[in-house]
């Protein structure tokens, strides 16, 4: 795992913890490929 991050999709702010709304941005390696994504909890 490179990064999991949870923001508001307004602001942009990041947030705390993961809620209805929040927007979840992440990235992960399987085997030497990086795969990145974004969705809304």
């Amino acid at each position: 795992m490179d990064y999991i991050e949870f923001f508001n999709p307004e602001t942009l702010s990041p947030v705390s913890q993961a809620a209805p709304g929040v927007q979840m941005a992440l990235a992960v390696f399987v085997g030497k490929t990086r795969l990145i994504d974004n969705d809304t909890l």
